[in-house]
């Protein structure tokens, strides 16, 4: 992927320097070999946030679910399996904010969050989480609670 092959470094999700794509506007979100599961939620073998000549590619660790986060060329995310997730379509045009890196009680990176908008307070919302189980990704949609209600904010 990219003009320049690294090996992944099992230490860390993230296989680069967060502020290279920090603030850049989302072009396209796709999903490679998109799949339902029994609980009707869908699943991906990887997905690429691509931006301009550049995609943020996520993939999953089939032996551990792990998450590796890489940054490659957007035309290796062109055609076969790669599909618009559609799901995520109302993130294009947004910008690439902030990122967080989660790690399970027994130590696997398996859990990535992204945040897309602008400027702080901005730039946190809307946040998507990608989780790495059964050897795919899924994506959960985040909101914060508002009031003392319990109601999630709309």
């Amino acid at each position: 992927m990219g003009d320049q092959e690294f090996p992944v470094n099992n230490a860390t999700m993230l296989q680069f320097d967060w502020d290279d794509v920090h603030g850049s506007p989302v072009v396209a979100i796709l999903g490679d070999s998109e799949q339902r599961m029994n609980d009707g939620s869908l699943a991906w073998c990887s997905v690429a946030i691509v931006l301009a000549s550049r995609a943020v590619i996520l993939s999953v660790n089939e032996d551990t679910d792990e998450i590796i986060v890489s940054l490659g060329d957007a035309n290796a995310v062109q055609g076969g399996a790669w599909r618009p997730v559609a799901g995520l379509q109302f993130l294009v045009g947004e910008a690439l904010a902030w990122c967080w890196i989660g790690r399970n009680w027994r130590g696997y990176l398996d859990a990535f969050t992204l945040a897309f908008g602008g400027f702080a307070p901005d730039a946190l919302e809307p946040r998507v989480m990608f989780v790495g189980e059964a050897s795919s990704l899924t994506c959960h949609l985040l909101q914060p609670l508002t009031g003392g209600d319990g109601e999630q904010a709309r």
